[in-house]
């Protein structure tokens, strides 16, 4: 199916009959091996005369280069740097379109690599992204190969543009119409999106054709083609290129962005063009850039730094303050009431972010701003908050950091707005470490690293407050199974940041392999825990816990007819209540033995963890 790709062609002259006839004599009798050594000896046993008389039977290309390499090898010169000749750039080209196009067919095949089914109940569909990322290594040797191919007018008439084109038209061509893709269209890679770039841009300066001219070829073809381009590449080829071409293109962007395919590419905010666009504007039309931005910032929030910037620069403070207090709103979907106020609200507590203290540069630069203005203005309460919301922000994990900026808040001045913004973050910092938003616990309101962290924060009496508070916690604990149940990853986690000496193993690893499927997957929260527990003696209560655990895992085993016919669990808590107490493990199988005695399995999988059946 291989396609033509580089337009009309010279035709090559026709060796001769009688060098014909050798060759065919030679691939016969000889094998390739030796058929390559007779080539090179001749070779190198011609003198000056006899390269004369080869010279008039080959095509004068292929000549030049065969005297650079026996020029190169005389002289030991590295024969690498040497130009290919242009029948071996030729052959090259075409067999890596050759490839390509084996690609392009391969999405027509039903049974193909690139049409998949995750499960047989469930449609094909073709996989578009697999197919681009294999026309990645082609493409690099496209990409290679394409100064000289240029140079030498190797492919007259060639588009890398029109092969993009043709490419998008026959991915699939074949396939059922009831078959799609993934839903994800077809965006070609880096590589490819490179060799667009770098063969149009040589094309246009052949052409006399301007930079706008080459770029708004290169959007036409990503809005028309339905098809995507790596942006970055975009990018970063066109912000290399000189000043007055970027400034040319901006004008022509300028001049149709209200009408046919510039009008739709600039339409998403979100967009590689819209980004790219306002690139060229912050470089060479910073007011319109400004413009661009305010226009965007309902759709993107971020664009709205930019603004605050130039207002601070040109010390409008109130209204910076005023675009603030709108940009998170529209940060945190805030329709309504009253904004965000850093004295009484802390950011990383807020569910609408992605994750608490997510190093999210533009919201770090936000709040860097709404800092710099509260100073400016004199708001020393808000710009203490501020402080300690930034620190939050970059560091909500460092307990030791968080206790320290608290500390730093002026006494008494701000004490409410300090304990305010600790009790907020506390809540975040506990439930994280024992996954609270996993469980509804609606009666109790805290766990045991809330009383953790007010330890770490209380000066010499921390290790008595901790102490009793986590025994006093336990004691309150609802010992039924479905409470328990409820507060199982607090419990998971307490006892094994308590094992600081690895005790556990030794009393029950199984105990340590149940608790461990709760263990915070967090290893800054862990460490942070596990230092404050050390510093504050805590190894004293792990007997205390392994005392709950002797008295109360019995309630964990599960039901055998509570369970889907997979006995895992019920045997892995039932060895566990067997190393901490073997009489309550021994009641359960006699009550098991009677009720579940033709449950084949159960037993099968108690025998595989050595548990004796009476």
């Amino acid at each position: 199916m291989a396609k033509k790709r580089d337009g009309k062609r010279e035709k090559k002259p026709r060796a001769h009959s009688k060098e014909l006839d050798l060759i065919g004599v030679l691939s016969a009798k000889l094998s390739r091996e030796e058929a390559q050594q007779a080539l090179a000896a001749s070779l190198l046993v011609l003198d000056e005369a006899g390269l004369e008389r080869l010279a008039a039977r080959l095509q004068p290309e292929t000549m030049v280069t065969l005297r650079q390499i026996l020029s190169s090898h005389a002289e030991s010169s590295p024969v690498n740097e040497l130009r290919p000749s242009a029948d071996k750039t030729r052959e090259e080209w075409d067999s890596a379109w050759e490839e390509w196009d084996t690609c392009v067919a391969e999405t027509g095949d039903e049974s193909g690599k690139y049409v998949l089914q995750e499960h047989h109940w469930e449609t094909p569909y073709l996989d578009t992204s697999g197919f681009a990322e294999d026309l990645e290594p082609i493409a690099a040797r496209i990409r290679a190969l394409m100064p000289c191919v240029f140079e030498q007018n190797l492919a007259p008439g060639f588009s890398f543009a029109d092969s993009l084109k043709s490419t998008a038209e026959e991915v699939g061509a074949g396939l059922p119409e009831w078959m799609e893709d993934a839903g994800e269209g077809l965006v070609f890679g880096p590589e490819v999106t490179r060799c667009l770039l770098e063969w149009e841009w040589r094309t246009a300066g052949r052409e006399g054709l301007s930079a706008f001219g080459f770029i708004d070829r290169i959007c036409q073809l990503e809005e028309t083609c339905d098809v995507g381009l790596d942006d970055e590449i975009v990018n970063e080829f066109v912000l290399k290129l000189e000043a007055e071409d970027q400034k040319e293109m901006l004008r022509g962007i300028i001049g149709n962005s209200q009408s046919g395919h510039w009008a739709e590419a600039l339409r998403f905010v979100h967009g590689g063009w819209c980004q790219f666009y306002r690139e060229l504007c912050r470089r060479w039309d910073p007011p319109r850039y400004l413009e661009s931005c305010h226009s965007g910032i309902a759709r993107d929030w971020t664009l709205a730094l930019p603004l605050i910037e130039d207002l601070m620069e040109r010390k409008a403070f109130q209204e910076g303050l005023i675009l603030i207090d709108q940009t998170v709103r529209s940060m945190l979907r805030m329709e309504n009431g009253a904004g965000l106020d850093p004295k009484k609200e802390l950011l990383v507590c807020r569910r609408s972010l992605t994750y608490p203290g997510e190093k999210n540069p533009a919201i770090i630069s936000l709040f860097s701003h709404w800092l710099k203005l509260a100073q400016i203005l004199k708001d020393e309460e808000t710009a203490c908050a501020l402080k300690f919301q930034l620190l939050t922000l970059r560091h909500w994990r460092d307990g030791a950091a968080v206790l320290e900026a608290l500390r730093r808040f002026p006494s008494p001045k701000f004490d409410d707005v300090r304990e305010r913004l600790f009790e907020q973050w506390k809540k975040v910092f506990a439930e994280h470490s024992v996954q609270a938003t996993l469980y509804n616990d609606t009666k109790r309101k805290s766990t045991w690293v809330h009383i953790l962290v007010d330890a770490a924060r209380a000066a010499s009496d921390g290790r008595a407050l901790l102490e009793r508070g986590i025994a006093s916690w336990m004691e309150d604990l609802d010992t039924s199974r479905k409470s328990l149940l409820q507060v199982l990853p607090a419990l998971a986690v307490l006892t094994l940041d308590l094992d600081l000496e690895d005790q556990l193993s030794k009393i029950s690893s199984m105990l340590k392999e149940v608790l461990n499927k709760f263990a915070c997957a967090d290893r800054l929260l862990t460490e942070t825990r596990r230092a404050w527990l050390e510093r504050l003696g805590a190894s004293d209560l792990f007997p205390r816990v392994m005392q709950f655990w002797k008295l109360h895992a019995y309630r964990l085993v599960p039901e055998p007819e509570s369970t889907s016919g997979n006995y895992e669990d019920c045997a892995k808590w039932l060895a566990v209540v067997r190393d901490l107490k073997s009489s309550s493990c021994e009641g359960i199988l006699q009550e098991w033995k009677l009720k579940h005695r033709r449950r084949k399995n159960l037993w099968k999988a108690l025998e595989s963890l050595h548990i004796s059946v009476p």
